[in-house]
């Protein structure tokens, strides 16, 4: 059974059409044919100020390329993005890219579900660098019936991926932009490929079973520690084997433990089950772990299915009353300490 990661951190490299290589990444063929095509059609400038005004507010249109834009992109995923399901789309100018003003950004690839395109107003000139946060669609996975829970299908090849990009186009009349997809080097395969993965294998998963906090916390500080006590829930879904919570682990700043001690199974012809478990501080109270936790609320558990010893990693998420009650909990514990 494959796994990947559950925190994924992802650096995808692109280059917009007619930037200038560096480091041995050229675009594909096919976007230097797209180039001179357009440059061509520059040639008119009736023509061109057509195929601009067609392209705008229309994220589907024919893009209208700018061989002469020279601007670079990546994207990237850290791990604050990830636990909000959105990654950076970043983009630089080269040193003789003319001032533009991006208006939208949009990750298209045949292995991720496309978001609406992320609507901003942001300056592009020379040298600069912009990243402009965006939502990340669900991986397409496609049928499962046939993956084994906690699988992955494998990623479709990078092929025609994009990061799609509508800017202004000085010169012309105002509100007119010009769409540009810039072409996905090689090197995003690999990264994109883990996402991919990663997402079918919690797509997977869900369908044999939903794991999940439940939305009712106490206080009970047992001991006189700052503790809170809640239930962990899996319910049911496609599978009639037994499931097994085999561990369960907390995070920089919380500890989560199983309030009986042991490992619970949800036998077959059981569609739900709730475990009692207890949240406390990890004891970590120095400025460097309070100031720099960005995942402090993704807690884990590990979900054995079919008892074949191999358990799958899961992470539950409390919802806002919880996060305020495990806040309240940690900042106990410190000022205790």
């Amino acid at each position: 059974m494959r796994r990947v990661p559950g925190r994924v951190m992802v650096t995808v490299a692109l280059l917009l059409v007619g930037a200038t290589g560096c480091g041995g990444d050229t675009p594909p063929s096919s976007a230097a044919a797209s180039s001179t095509a357009v440059s061509s059609t520059a040639a008119s400038s009736t023509a061109a100020s057509s195929t601009a005004a067609s392209s705008t507010g229309t994220h589907g249109a024919t893009p209208n390329l700018d061989a002469s834009l020279g601007i670079g992109a990546s994207v990237a995923q850290y791990r604050r993005d990830e636990a909000v399901g959105v990654v950076q789309l970043k983009a630089v100018a080269g040193p003789d890219t003319p001032p533009r003003i991006v208006t939208s950004a949009q990750l298209r690839w045949d292995g991720m579900t496309p978001e609406p395109p992320v609507e901003v107003a942001t300056a592009l000139t020379s040298g600069r660098r912009v990243d402009l946060p965006a939502p990340l669609g669900a991986a397409a996975c496609g049928p499962l019936g046939d993956v084994a829970p906690g699988d992955s299908p494998s990623a479709p090849p990078l092929g025609d991926g994009v990061i799609r990009l509508t800017l202004d186009a000085p010169g012309e009349r105002r509100g007119v932009t010009r769409t540009v997809d810039a072409p996905l080097l090689p090197s995003s395969e690999a990264p994109l490929r883990r996402i991919f993965e990663h997402d079918c294998q919690r797509q997977s998963m869900r369908r044999a079973v939903e794991v999940g906090l439940s939305s009712r916390w106490r206080r009970s500080d047992t001991g006189g520690i700052p503790t809170a006590e809640g239930t962990l829930v899996l319910t049911r879904g496609a599978t009639d084997q037994p499931i097994s919570i085999t561990s369960v682990n907390g995070s920089v700043l919380l500890n989560l433990s199983l309030a009986d001690g042991d490992q619970p199974t949800m036998a077959p012809g059981r569609e739900r089950l709730e475990v009692p478990v207890r949240v406390t501080s990890s004891g970590r109270c120095d400025g460097h772990a309070l100031g720099g936790s960005s995942q402090t609320y993704a807690l884990q558990a590990g979900i054995d299915i079919g008892g074949d010893g191999d358990p799958i990693g899961v992470t539950v998420s409390p919802d806002d009353d919880g996060r305020a009650l495990f806040a309240r909990v940690i900042a106990d514990a410190c000022d205790h300490s």
